[in-house]
């Protein structure tokens, strides 16, 4: 099996567990309580793209990561946005939603602030064709299909299924990591090379989409669970129709290396970030935590 297709097993795996914990009921919430979707859908295609902005003009970075920071900016969200959501017991439907979004409204906003950002910060006026037909693929088979077919499940055996939620869970758990084995091993000698130049471009990255993400769901007034859902949304992109876009349309290879280097350093601040939010979200209020 080709590392290609080892990917997109396990994120079909992973959405599938998605899908175990979701309900009908937790869609329809999304049009009766229309905010956190809005703040989610909207935040990113004006935050990311100023805040990628303020980095790149902040350093001097090589032209692979600037190139790679713009990508990653007028692209849409990841599906993984959606485990760590499952992960932290956020609001797993508002990240399938806003994900399904993100990658609809991409067929408008990737090409043209992709132009704006290449004729801004890298002479070029670089006109980008979305790969339309890739990025509905992957919407289809890796988001919406496994996650349909675990509500499925759910919806016929519930019993069944909340007797594995424990299990479907560290499941979850060990499939990200496995990916992270994956990526870390294939792109192993482009790695070493790449690393030092790329690395502190993708941690601050990270960690501004972060902090911009809770910081927009708190501004919108939202429940902790949909403030962290939005923080997963912000920073997670898309890295296949990113890496799709700058090798085969744009003839980038080197951005290869740097949607590893992403990848690899997301993963553990944003498995953190899920490990402090559940130990933040199950502490009891403070006056009942104070010894008598």
């Amino acid at each position: 099996m080709t590392l290609d297709a080892a990917i997109a097993a396990m994120v079909w795996g992973l959405m599938f567990v998605v899908g175990l914990e979701l309900t009908g009921d937790d869609f329809r919430r999304m049009v009766t309580q229309p905010r956190a979707v809005v703040a989610g859908t909207l935040g990113p295609l004006l935050l990311l793209p100023l805040l990628t902005a303020g980095l790149i003009g902040s350093g001097h970075w090589p032209p692979p990561v600037v190139a790679g920071l713009i990508l990653l900016a007028a692209g849409p969200s990841g599906a993984l946005a959606n485990i760590y959501a499952y992960l932290a017991g956020a609001n797993a439907a508002l990240a399938v939603t806003l994900t399904a979004l993100s990658c609809l409204i991409a067929v408008v906003t990737l090409p043209l602030l992709t132009r704006w950002g290449f004729a801004l910060w890298l002479a070029s006026d670089s006109t980008v064709a979305v790969p339309i037909g890739p990025m509905i693929g992957q919407l289809l088979l890796l988001l919406l299909l496994p996650v349909s077919v675990g509500m499925t499940v759910r919806y016929y055996w519930p019993v069944w299924t909340m007797r594995r939620r424990s299990v479907a869970q560290r499941l979850a758990l060990v499939g990200l990591l496995a990916l992270l084995g994956f990526v870390l091993y294939d792109q192993a000698d482009l790695l070493r090379v790449a690393w030092r130049d790329q690395v502190g471009a993708a941690l601050l990255f990270t960690l501004l989409a972060m902090a911009a993400g809770w910081l927009v769901g708190g501004f919108s007034g939202l429940e902790s669970r949909d403030r962290f859902t939005l923080l997963g949304e912000f920073a997670v992109r898309n890295l296949a129709i990113a890496t799709l876009v700058a090798v085969t349309l744009l003839g980038r290879t080197d951005f290869v290396a740097f949607a590893a280097v992403l990848f690899l350093v997301q993963t553990p601040l944003l498995l953190l970030a899920v490990a402090l939010y559940r130990r933040w979200t199950a502490l009891p209020p403070h006056r009942e935590r104070i010894e008598p």
